[in-house]
C-alpha cells in the first residue's frame, strides 16, 4: 500500500510539474505579447534583419552575460584607443579612424615599417585605391600610433577569444558574426531587457519564437513597403514639399559633409564612378568602424558605417536634378530636421507634410514617426493636438513656431541671467504669435521651474568640425580616367533597415532628455548651394 501511495504521489507531482511548465510557457508567451504592446517597434526592428543575422541574435540572446562581457571589453579598448589619438586634431583623427575600417590594414602597416616603396605599393594593392595615400601618410608619420593600435586590437581579440572559449561552437559562431555587425551588437546590449526576455523564451520554445519572427518579418516588411509607397505618392502630389525636401537635404549635406568628407566625395547625380562596369568601386562606404574601438566621437549619434549622405535623404538626384526616391529619410536626417526650430520657419510646408505622413503611419515606428514624436515631446508646452491638426494652417503654425524659438534664443543670449522658457516668452510677447495663441486651449499647467528642465534655452552644442590647422596633408588622388556608368541606387541593406528602426525607437524612448536648441535668424531665401562635381 505504501508503495502504491508513493507511486500515485510521484505521478501527481510529475503531472503538476508538467502543468506548471506548460503554464510557465504560456505566461512567457503572454509576457512577450505584452512586450509587443509596450515595445512592439523593438520587436519589429529585430525581425527586419536577414535570416542569418536573426539566428545569430537569437543564439546570442541565450547568453546575455556574454553580451555584457563583450560590451565591457569594448569599453576598455575604446577608451585606450581614444587616449592614443586624442593628442591630435580631429583632421588627423579622421585619417586614423578611416584606416581602422579596413580589415587587417593597421596590422599590414606595422609589418611594412621600414619597407621599400615598391613593397608598400604591392602590399596596398589588396585594399581600395582610395585609401592608399592615407595609409602611406600613416606609415611615414604615425608608425608608433599604428603599433599601439595594432597591439590594442590584439589585446581585444585575445580577450574575445578567452570569452568564446566558455561557449559551444554555435554560440561562438553567433558572437563572431555579431562582432562584424557592431550596429546590431550594440543594440542588443542597449536593449538588454528585450534581449533577456527573447532569449529566455527562445530557450523554452524555439519553434514558436522562430515562427513568430518569420510571421512578423512578413507583416513588418509589408507595412514598410506600403509606407514607402505612400511617401512617394505624397511627394509626387505635393511639389512644394518635394522642393523643400530637396533644399533641406542639400543643407543637411552641407552641415554634415564632414561625416563623409571630400575624400570620399561623390557626384550629386545618378551616376556611380566605376573602374569596371561589373564592379562598384564605392564599396568602401560599407566598411565599418571596428567594434572594439567604437565610432568617432564627433558623430552626434552612433554611426558605424560611412554611408554617403544622399543615403540619409532617402533619395538621390537623377537627370535634371529630379529626386529619385528609394527610401524614407533616415532617422539621422529626420532627427536633424526636427531638432532645429529654424528649419520649421524655413521649410514650414515640409514640416506639415511630415506631420500628415506621421498621422497616417504613426504605429509603424519609422524615422518620420520618431522625428515628429520626439519633437512633440520636447515642445509639449506649445505643441499639442490643436497645433498639429490638419486645418489648412498647420504650415503657418510651424513657421511661427520656428520664428518664436529663434526670437527666444536671441533674447536668452542677450539676457543670460533672465532667460525665459517657452511659456514665459509667449506670455511676454502675447501679440507676436497669433497662430500659436489659437493652440493654447489645451495646454496643461506647468509647475514653476519644470519647463526649464525640459526645454533648453541656450545655443546648441552640436559637434563642430575641427578648425585647427591640419597637420596631415593628403596628396590628391592619382587615378586613371574612369568610365561613367549609370547604376540605379536602389539597394537598401537589410541590416541597415533593422538598425534604422532601432535608432528611431531609441530616440523616441529618450525624447524627454534635456536638449539644447540651435536656431538661426529667420531668412526668407535659402542660400544657394554650390555642388562640387568630380572631373571625368
Amino acid at each position: 500500500m505504501k508503495k502504491i501511495m508513493q507511486y500515485i504521489v510521484y505521478w501527481v507531482l510529475l503531472l503538476i510539474f508538467i502543468g506548471m511548465q506548460s503554464l510557465q510557457a504560456q505566461i512567457d508567451r503572454e509576457l512577450l505579447v505584452d512586450l509587443n504592446a509596450e515595445e512592439e517597434e523593438a520587436i519589429n526592428a529585430l525581425v527586419l534583419y536577414p535570416d542569418e543575422t536573426r539566428m545569430a541574435i537569437l543564439e546570442a540572446s541565450l547568453h546575455p552575460e556574454a553580451l555584457v562581457k563583450l560590451e565591457s571589453i569594448q569599453a576598455t579598448s575604446r577608451k585606450a584607443f581614444q587616449n592614443i589619438i586624442d593628442q591630435y586634431p580631429q583632421s588627423t583623427q579622421e585619417v586614423v579612424w578611416d584606416l581602422t575600417r579596413y580589415p587587417g590594414l593597421i596590422e599590414q602597416l606595422v609589418a611594412l615599417e621600414g619597407a621599400s616603396t615598391r613593397e608598400v605599393n604591392q602590399a596596398l594593392e589588396a585594399y581600395p585605391e582610395i585609401i592608399h595615400e592615407r595609409a602611406k601618410v600613416a606609415l611615414r608619420s604615425y608608425s608608433w600610433e599604428m603599433r599601439a593600435i595594432h597591439q590594442l586590437n590584439l589585446d581585444a581579440e585575445v580577450a574575445f577569444s578567452n570569452l568564446l572559449a566558455q561557449y559551444g561552437p554555435k554560440t561562438k559562431t553567433a558572437l563572431q558574426q555579431l562582432v562584424e555587425l557592431p550596429e546590431v551588437l550594440s543594440i542588443l546590449t542597449e536593449n538588454i531587457r528585450l534581449t533577456v526576455l527573447v532569449g529566455d523564451l527562445y530557450k523554452k520554445d524555439p519553434a514558436w519564437v522562430l515562427h513568430k519572427a518569420d510571421s512578423l518579418n512578413i507583416v513588418v516588411a509589408r507595412e514598410q513597403a506600403q509606407e514607402l509607397e505612400d511617401w512617394k505618392a505624397g511627394l509626387e502630389n505635393d511639389p512644394q514639399a518635394m522642393q523643400q525636401l530637396k533644399e533641406s537635404a542639400e543643407a543637411f549635406g552641407e552641415e554634415h559633409g564632414y561625416y563623409y568628407e571630400d575624400y570620399y566625395d561623390e557626384p550629386f547625380d545618378d551616376v556611380y564612378y566605376q573602374d569596371e562596369p561589373s564592379r562598384e568601386v564605392h564599396n568602401y562606404h560599407y566598411y565599418h568602424y571596428p567594434y572594439w574601438f567604437g565610432y568617432p566621437h564627433w558623430y552626434a549619434y552612433p554611426r558605424w558605417r560611412m554611408y554617403p549622405y544622399w543615403y540619409e535623404w532617402g533619395f538621390y538626384f537623377g537627370s535634371g536634378h529630379a529626386a529619385v526616391i528609394i527610401n524614407l529619410p533616415s532617422f539621422y536626417f529626420t532627427n536633424w530636421y526636427f531638432y532645429h526650430p529654424y528649419h520649421h520657419y524655413r521649410w514650414s510646408h515640409l514640416s506639415a507634410h511630415f506631420t500628415q505622413h506621421y498621422y497616417t503611419h504613426r504605429r509603424h515606428g519609422s524615422s518620420i514617426t520618431a522625428g515628429v514624436t520626439v519633437w512633440k515631446n520636447q515642445n509639449r508646452t506649445v505643441v499639442n493636438d490643436r497645433f498639429l491638426r490638419d486645418d489648412g494652417r498647420l504650415s503657418e503654425r510651424y513657421r511661427e513656431f520656428g520664428k518664436m524659438e529663434a526670437d527666444r534664443a536671441r533674447y536668452n543670449r542677450n539676457h543670460p541671467k533672465k532667460q525665459l522658457n517657452q511659456i514665459e516668452f509667449r506670455q511676454k510677447n502675447t501679440d507676436r504669435y497669433k497662430a500659436l495663441d489659437q493652440t493654447s486651449g489645451q495646454q496643461r499647467t506647468i509647475r514653476a521651474g519644470e519647463e526649464r528642465t525640459r526645454i533648453p534655452t541656450d545655443v546648441s552644442k552640436q559637434p563642430q568640425r575641427d578648425t585647427k590647422t591640419r597637420k596631415v596633408t593628403i596628396p590628391p588622388k592619382q587615378t586613371e580616367p574612369r568610365k561613367r556608368v549609370t547604376v540605379p541606387r536602389t539597394k537598401i541593406p537589410t541590416v541597415k533597415k533593422g538598425t534604422e528602426q532601432h535608432r528611431s525607437i531609441s530616440e523616441r524612448a529618450k525624447s524627454t532628455r534635456t536638449r539644447t536648441i540651435k536656431t538661426a535668424p529667420p531668412k526668407t531665401k535659402a542660400p544657394t548651394r554650390t555642388v562640387k562635381k568630380k572631373k571625368n
